[in-house]
């Protein structure tokens, strides 16, 4: 624990170093991302963030074993912003559209599993990438009036061994 601690202690310096430095609002994504994606022990971490009128951005994407780094718009080729309301009638949703719509966390260990999940999309994703989806941590982040603002995914969830 003495090591999760430490971890978190020294992510917590660099956020407030770079937040007092007045730093991009990507940067701060990115770094808050990244520190809660170590104390997952999660290979992959996406952030999204949810817009005042409901669309739905990727903001930050970095999936560790494919040494892949991804900030702002340049996400857009891989998830295009997406209005959440045109979502609700499809019958299936990416997983981080799910959680939004439903606001509840999707904890699985096979996002394969998970009913109404875009099973398709996250197939593609796998085969373009040479990767392997299994399981996924994905939660909503709310303001303090309760209106949802992110989303915030973790994949591949990593043992002892890795």
């Amino acid at each position: 624990m003495a090591d999760l601690n430490n971890l978190l202690l020294d992510d917590i310096i660099k956020l407030s170093a770079k937040l007092a430095e007045g730093c991009e609002p990507d940067t701060v994504v990115a770094l808050a991302a990244d520190s809660a994606a170590r104390i997952a022990d999660a290979d992959g971490c996406f952030f999204f963030h949810i817009t005042p009128n409901h669309f739905m951005n990727l903001v930050y994407s970095r999936i560790e074993s494919l040494n892949t780094s991804v900030s702002g718009t340049s996400n857009m080729a891989f998830f295009p912003s997406v209005f959440l309301p045109d979502t609700k009638e499809r019958p299936t949703k990416r997983p981080a559209e799910l959680c939004a719509l439903n606001k509840e966390v999707i904890n699985t260990p096979n996002i394969f599993d998970i009913p109404n999940i875009d099973k398709v999309f996250l197939r593609e994703f796998d085969e373009t990438n040479n990767y392997t989806s299994l399981s996924a941590l994905i939660f909503p982040l709310f303001d303090s009036r309760h209106n949802i603002i992110a989303v915030a995914q973790f994949v591949n969830a990593r043992d002892a061994k890795g």
